[in-house]
């Protein structure tokens, strides 16, 4: 596994979760008297999972739902002994926001539906264990409805779950915040880049010895094609002519694997943790000694030009592309140099020299810009790291 498998996984991932935060549902369900009905996504949910409430247009018009920012759009109300409890909440959050702001407004096309996340509101809302609905009401045509969800659970996270969160998610989080804290001002932008920096320094390491058993695979290359060339009719003294060949160059071709799948889910928990930006429904996950910290006061402008929680639809994506295209050029040498025989490879990485800078351009643009931030001090620090790798003897 490279750094290039690497990034074309992280790509993957990231449209995974484009997709799920903002393609409409298509599933049509059974009609009602009501021109809305809601329900959610799920009927167990793990504790700080955010909960998602499908809202569904029984009619055949285009229906505007516009919610009060700050305040939940959905009564919560705790089931417990056959009562039920409604639950207050107080979120504060900058209404201006263009991202809040979308949290807030759905366009319901006729006979579909959207799904609205309570991203700002659910830890407040589902602090406790326990069995819960969710409640509304709204005016259409004149006449005033009310809405109800099912019934549904929140539960304890599981193995997996809590592997990540408390292993993973929490640890860069808290830590993004900690540093945050220090820095006059409290500058998300200056968070950001600083906790890349230490993070990728941490990783160097491993990072490096994955590197630096490429290059040597990538030198011994042309041996290799050689072995198979000329044993292709005989598998067995092919791989023994390949083992000896490793052997002789001290090379294991599994030795970049086991760093790349250490740094891996920190790389996707420092992305899940900047793409989510300051919100301050997550106070709940900041550890003790930093807990003071105010989410809503941070400053979330960076060097006055940019908001790290809204998006940059050219220049930050235009930098990010460039980047990137700059780390590929970069080790395109040391992948494909040496390289004499495979002219199928080398066409592809050619091909992703200029594919995946435009890919991850793409994906900058629709995210918020502390991502695009993120990804460029990564990549600048990749190049470095890169740049020192091809000159090393």
């Amino acid at each position: 596994m490279n750094s290039k498998i690497l990034n074309i996984i992280l790509v993957l991932l990231i449209g995974i979760l484009i997709f799920q935060n903002q393609a409409p549902s298509t599933q049509q369900d059974i009609n009602t008297d009501n021109p809305l009905s809601i329900q959610t996504e799920k009927k167990t949910y793990p504790l700080q999972k955010t909960v998602g409430v499908k809202i569904n247009n029984n009619t055949n018009k285009n229906i505007q739902l516009t919610f009060k920012c700050p305040n939940s759009p959905f009564q919560a109300v705790q089931i417990q002994n056959g009562t039920t409890t409604p639950i207050e909440t107080s979120t504060k959050l900058n209404c201006e926001n263009n991202n809040v702001k979308n949290g807030f407004t759905s366009m319901i096309p006729p006979q579909n539906k959207r799904v609205l996340k309570l991203d700002y509101h659910s830890n407040q809302l589902f602090e406790n264990l326990g069995s819960y609905k969710l409640q509304a009401s709204y005016e259409y045509e004149g006449k005033r409805y009310q809405l109800e969800t099912n019934e549904f659970e929140i539960e304890s996270p599981g193995f997996f779950r809590s592997l990540w969160m408390n292993f993973f998610y929490k640890p860069v989080y808290n830590a993004l915040i900690a540093l945050i804290g220090l820095m006059p001002g409290q500058n998300l932008g200056l968070g950001i880049i600083i906790l890349t920096l230490i993070i990728r320094t941490l990783l160097f390491h491993p990072n490096q010895k994955a590197l630096s058993g490429q290059k040597k695979m990538q030198e011994i290359q042309p041996k290799l094609e050689a072995i198979r060339k000329k044993h292709k009719d005989n598998q067995q003294l092919m791989a023994m002519e390949t083992l000896k060949v490793w052997q002789e160059a001290k090379v294991n071709p599994f030795s970049s694997c086991l760093p790349m799948l250490i740094q891996f889910p920190i790389l996707i928990a420092i992305f899940y943790v900047v793409q989510a930006g300051i919100n301050p429904d997550k106070q709940v996950l900041l550890y003790n000694f930093i807990s003071q910290i105010q989410l809503d006061q941070i400053q979330t402008q960076f060097l006055g030009l940019l908001d790290m929680t809204e998006r940059n639809l050219f220049v930050l994506p235009i930098i990010v592309g460039l980047l990137q295209f700059i780390q590929l050029k970069t080790a395109m040498p040391s992948m494909s140099g040496t390289s004499s025989g495979n002219s199928t490879n080398q066409a592809i990485q050619k091909n992703m020299v200029y594919f995946m800078p435009a890919l991850i351009a793409v994906f900058t643009a629709s995210l918020p810009s502390g991502v695009g931030l993120y990804w460029a001090t990564s990549t600048l620090f990749g190049i470095g790291q890169q740049t020192y790798i091809n000159r090393k003897k």
